[in-house]
């Protein structure tokens, strides 16, 4: 006798019979409800302030910006990875990786070693999980612009659910910034499990990582300073201040200590956020008139300054890409100033670039941002 075995595909729909005879589907297909939280919009932002004609074309796809329109997807008996993958059966959810490229790490090879190699724990059918993290969300930079805008964009509903987390997004500022939003409980994914949700809801990106949504970054703002205003203490009121990198791992000033006179003369505070926790990061740059630093995830609190502010960023000479603290400086009303510099990269693509600031441009910018 011949036996036969067929497998059905995973990513479809197929017939098998009841005890009656009758047919009934199994649906593997990851299949979503859409709708529209953000309209499409075109954003245009004033220019930097001291940019030249010649450096015009490094912001021009900044300055003038079209925005896609913003999704909240809705999900039935879906799983979802500690990286923040949404699948079943073999079919993962595409429109949230962060970039299409991605697709050569997360596709359905990535969900089969995910089944086999992970548990599976079954979360409770009577909630509703939200999903609003990312593989690269473990950072302050993409926790602040990439993880808590898809928060902010559901603030109301999230009232109603529980949010999923991985077990490494262990950072203070992350359960900090949280304090500021209000949902059920937290429910976190260990790194050798996945959970599958009966419901499941997750806004899609605001924006392109690296892109800001202006309203969405006030909202958000907004949000957070409701919140940690009332437990400021006054203790960090400095009106101008420098947020030195020299305590970090990689993307330095080399020449800082040059810097240090010039900063001094012009009454600038020396910062290090490393030894400052969120309430206080919040309050240093709310209080801040003029903030001095260097590309890098400390320029994401300048998200908390008050309008009609000025930041100076250092910059990789002619980067045409990394606009991220232009748009927020933007976004919030404060004046956007920058210092192309001498790089040394020895990891390009990665951001791990260090800087050599030429000194007496770095005075004539600093005397032009403080009006003198």
């Amino acid at each position: 006798m011949k036996i036969l075995f067929y497998y059905p595909p995973l990513s479809g729909k197929v017939l098998n019979r009841n005890p009656d005879g009758s047919f009934f589907k199994l649906n593997f297909r990851l299949e979503k409800k859409s709708s529209i939280l953000i309209p499409a919009s075109t954003i245009e932002r004033k220019t930097p302030v001291n940019m030249t004609e010649g450096d015009r074309s490094l912001f021009d796809k900044e300055i003038i910006s079209t925005q896609a329109s913003v999704h909240l997807f809705e999900y039935e008996d879906a799983c979802v990875t500690p990286e923040g993958i949404i699948f079943k059966g073999l079919s993962l959810d595409k429109d949230l990786l962060i970039y299409p490229k991605h697709k050569k790490i997360y596709n359905s090879l990535y969900i089969l070693s995910s089944r086999i190699k992970r548990k599976k724990i079954t979360l409770s059918k009577e909630e509703t999980y939200l999903l609003i993290f990312d593989y690269w969300s473990n950072s302050v930079f993409h926790w602040m612009c990439d993880a808590l805008p898809r928060l902010e964009a559901v603030k109301e509903k999230a009232k109603e659910c529980i949010l999923l987390l991985p077990e490494n997004l262990e950072y203070a500022y992350i359960h900090d910034s949280l304090k500021a939003y209000a949902f059920k409980g937290i429910v976190r994914i260990p790194s050798n499990a996945y959970v599958k949700c009966h419901h499941l809801i997750s806004p899609q990106q605001i924006t392109v990582s690296g892109e800001i949504n202006p309203g969405n970054i006030r909202a958000v703002r907004s949000t957070i300073l409701e919140y940690y205003k009332p437990k400021f203490e006054n203790k960090f009121i400095s009106p101008n201040i420098y947020i030195s990198r020299s305590k970090a791992k990689y993307r330095k000033i080399l020449n800082e200590e040059e810097l240090l006179p010039v900063l001094g003369k012009y009454n600038f505070k020396i910062i290090y956020f490393e030894e400052m926790d969120f309430t206080e990061q919040v309050e240093c740059c709310f209080h801040a008139k003029n903030v001095v630093s260097i590309h890098g995830a400390n320029l994401t609190n300048t998200v908390f300054m008050q309008n009609k502010g000025n930041v100076m960023e250092f910059r990789k000479d002619k980067d045409p890409f990394n606009h991220y603290f232009y748009a927020i400086a933007d976004s919030i009303g404060c004046n956007y100033y920058y210092q192309d510099c001498e790089t040394i990269d020895k990891r390009p693509g990665y951001n791990f670039f260090d800087l050599n600031v030429n000194v007496p441009l770095f005075e004539e910018n600093l005397k032009r941002m403080l009006g003198q």
